[in-house]
């Protein structure tokens, strides 16, 4: 199991103290900075899942810091504190790809809750992505019409298949019943004039290897840029 590491950064003690208090957990990591300098080498020398910026005042190095985490390779999620922060600053930081902005103490104390649906809203993103990315790749497989292209519940199916869940764990992934699996699977199979799963997974090696099936991975799905406006 992955084990979720994060980034707090502050001059301030308190501040460092009451945030790190929060994300204190077993499955996760917290490491922190006292000095934008210290977060700056963090960032470039580690991977963060979350990056969590509590200037205290300091706006500018905040900023720096968030560009920063907009060039990484892997583009951490940033969180944004500063409490009664002005309406322009936090439209500043929100162009410049703040994930969430923090101006009230309350929302420090859930800001656990608000890590956790972040990185819920990353892996939904993430499996979109690569739903959509495999459905690009099927409509390419012989035989395949237009007017057989795969619904979004059966892509979002063949999508768990190749990942490796049986029809029980793909039936509990969804919160549909493994009859109406099965059902889609056969409707699937049908429109690619195969038999079963075996069938299926030639079907795709032949046609599409850029899925890369045989080392058991999907491609590599590029986060889109989401444009953010001031006005």
């Amino acid at each position: 199991m992955h084990r979720k590491k994060y980034l707090v950064y502050s001059h301030n003690d308190a501040m460092l103290n009451l945030i790190t208090s929060r994300l204190r957990s077993p499955d996760t990591l917290t490491v922190t900075a006292l000095s934008h300098l210290e977060a700056i080498s963090l960032m470039e020398n580690d991977i963060f899942d979350i990056v969590i910026l509590a200037g205290h005042g300091d706006l500018d190095n905040v900023q720096e810091l968030l560009a920063l985490a907009k060039n990484l390779a892997y583009r951490p999620s940033c969180i944004i504190v500063e409490i009664n922060a002005e309406r322009r600053s936090i439209l500043r930081a929100l162009n410049g790809g703040c994930a969430f902005f923090i101006d009230s103490t309350g929302e420090i104390e859930r800001i656990d809750e608000i890590v956790a649906f972040l990185l819920n809203e990353e892996r939904e993103l993430i499996r979109r992505n690569k739903i959509g990315r495999i459905g690009r790749a099927l409509s390419r497989v012989e035989g395949m019409s237009d007017n057989n292209s795969l619904s979004r519940r059966e892509n979002e199916i063949l999508f768990n298949m190749l990942l490796g869940l049986s029809n029980r764990e793909i039936s509990a992934e969804l919160g549909i019943s493994e009859k109406t699996v099965k059902n889609h699977l056969w409707k699937i199979y049908k429109k690619y004039n195969v038999e079963n799963r075996t069938q299926m997974f030639h079907q795709l090696l032949r046609h599409c290897p850029c899925m890369n099936l045989t080392t058991g991975s999907l491609p590599r799905i590029e986060e889109p840029e989401l444009e953010e406006s001031l006005t």
